[in-house]
């Protein structure tokens, strides 16, 4: 978590976990500097959450107009960039029907 910049934006903070299989990162991380040093605990992990969407709405679709898909994400809090980090993990692949863009879910790796 960077806590002092005096030139640029601050960067977001990033997570990681350490397992008997070794170092992972988990990616961007909602948490503040206080919830850090204060000891609370965070927020779920965002990115888990927008995967976690995505792996939903591919259960029952193969295909929904991206819009309804960035909606559902606001809703939970998710920013329209950690979804399409999501996006591009899971390898789901966007499609345009008739100037509607189609996110397509059919091939999401579980």
């Amino acid at each position: 978590m960077q806590i002092k910049n005096n030139l640029a934006a601050f960067g977001h903070p990033k997570a990681f976990a350490l397992s008997e299989d070794g170092f992972e990162w988990l990616g961007d991380y909602e948490i503040t500097a206080d919830e850090v040093l204060g000891g609370i605990a965070p927020k779920a992990n965002k990115m888990e959450q927008a995967k976690r969407l995505l792996r939903e709405l591919a259960e029952t679709n193969n295909a929904i107009q991206s819009n309804e898909i960035f909606n559902l994400a606001d809703e939970q809090g998710i920013s329209k960039r950690t979804l399409e980090n999501a996006k591009k993990e899971l390898s789901v692949r966007a499609k345009r029907i008739n100037n509607t863009w189609y996110w397509e879910l059919d091939k999401i790796r579980q």
